[in-house]
C-alpha cells in the first residue's frame, strides 16, 4: 500500500486575474475551489495514474468537513484524523497574461501535545510491512522532532520505505531519520548547505553528500532544467517538457506520485523519472490543483529524454 500523510491539508482557492498588480484594484476573471495539501495531491495523482493510494488527512472545522466530503465524492480512499480548529484555506493568484503564480498560505491549526502523540500512533498503526509511506508538505504548529522520530522508528521496524517531500528545517531534521528518498527542488537543496546551486553538476555533488548520510535516493526538481535522480550507483536527468503553464500547484506532488508509484512497481529509475516528469506536465497544463489530464501522459512520455550524467 502507498499511504500518504498530509498533516496540514488545505482548501486551495485559485483566483485567475489578468495583469495582477500590487496596490491596485484587480478584477477576478475566474475562481475555483479545490481540495489540496501535498500528500492528498500525491494520492489523487497516483490513483489517476492507475495505482492505489490512501491519504491520511488531519482535518478540522468546516473546511475539514469540506475536504473530507469532497475527497469521498471523488472516490478517494482517506483516513480522517479529526482535530479541533479549522483546516486552513490557501489562496493561489494566477496571472495567465504575465505568467505569474502567487501563493498566500495560512499557517493552519495548532495541535496540542496529546493530539500529536495520538496522531503519531495513528500513522504508525496505519502502515504494514513493505508499504510505502509518503510524508509531504508543511507541519501544523505543535508537531516536533519527537513526533517524527516515533513515525520513522516504527516505519523502519516494519521495513516501510519513507519518501519525504518537505523543506527547510523540517527537511534537515528528516535527513537524520534517513528516509529512503527525498525530493527537494534545487533551491531547497542549496538551502541545506547555505549556498545557491545553479546546475546539475553541483546538485549531484551535494546530493551525494546527503546519500553519504544514509538517504538512499535524492531526486532534485530543477524546473526548466528537468528532474535529477541521484543514488549510490547513478546520476541521471530527465528533461522538462515545454508546454503552456496554467498552474504550478501540485506539480511537485505529481513528481512524488510518479516516483512512488514507479518504485512500488519495481520499475527502473530511468522509467520512473520519465513518468514523474510526464505526470507533472499533465498538472501544470491544468488550472487549480487538479491532477491534470492523465490521458495525455503517453504523449508527454515520448517527449521526455533521460540522460546519464
Amino acid at each position: 500500500m502507498i499511504l500518504t500523510v498530509t498533516l496540514n491539508p488545505a482548501i486551495d482557492r485559485t483566483i485567475i486575474v489578468d495583469n495582477f498588480s500590487m496596490d491596485q484594484v484587480n478584477r477576478i476573471k475566474h475562481i475555483r475551489r479545490d481540495i489540496g495539501g501535498k500528500g492528498l495531491n500525491v494520492t489523487k495523482t497516483i490513483n489517476a495514474m492507475g495505482g492505489t493510494s490512501k491519504a491520511l488527512l488531519v482535518l478540522g472545522g468546516e473546511n475539514g468537513a469540506f475536504i473530507r466530503d469532497r475527497a469521498k465524492a471523488d472516490g478517494l480512499s482517506i483516513m480522517a484524523f479529526e482535530i479541533e480548529g479549522n483546516t486552513r484555506e490557501n489562496i493561489k493568484i494566477v496571472d495567465p497574461l504575465n505568467h505569474t503564480f502567487t501563493d498566500i498560505n495560512e499557517p493552519g491549526p495548532v495541535l496540542n501535545e496529546e493530539t500529536c502523540k495520538v496522531l503519531a500512533e495513528t500513522i504508525a498503526n496505519a502502515i504494514s510491512p513493505r508499504d510505502w509511506l509518503v510524508i509531504s508538505g508543511s507541519s501544523p504548529q505543535g508537531i516536533d522532532t519527537a513526533f517524527y522520530e516515533t513515525v520513522f522508528s516504527h516505519a523502519e521496524a516494519l521495513g516501510v520505505k519513507v519518501i519525504a517531500d518537505v523543506s527547510g528545517a523540517q527537511l534537515e531534521a528528516f535527513i537524520k531519520f534517513k528516509p529512503w528518498l527525498i525530493k527537494p527542488n534545487i533551491h531547497e537543496l542549496g538551502e541545506l548547505f547555505g549556498i545557491k546551486i545553479e546546475d546539475s553538476v553541483s546538485a549531484i555533488q551535494y546530493a551525494r553528500q546527503i546519500i553519504e548520510r544514509g538517504v538512499s535516493t535524492v531526486v532534485v526538481s530543477m524546473g526548466e532544467k528537468g528532474l535529477l535522480w541521484v543514488d549510490a550507483e547513478r546520476a541521471i536527468v530527465a528533461n522538462a517538457v515545454k508546454v503552456p503553464v496554467k498552474s504550478t500547484v501540485g506539480a511537485g506532488d505529481a513528481i512524488v506520485a510518479g516516483l512512488t508509484l514507479g518504485l512500488s512497481r519495481g520499475e527502473a529509475p530511468e522509467t520512473i523519472i520519465r513518468e514523474a516528469v510526464a505526470a507533472a506536465t499533465c498538472v501544470i497544463t491544468t488550472e487549480g490543483s487538479l491532477t491534470g489530464d492523465l490521458e495525455k501522459m503517453s504523449a508527454y512520455l515520448k517527449r521526455v529524454v533521460v540522460q546519464k550524467l
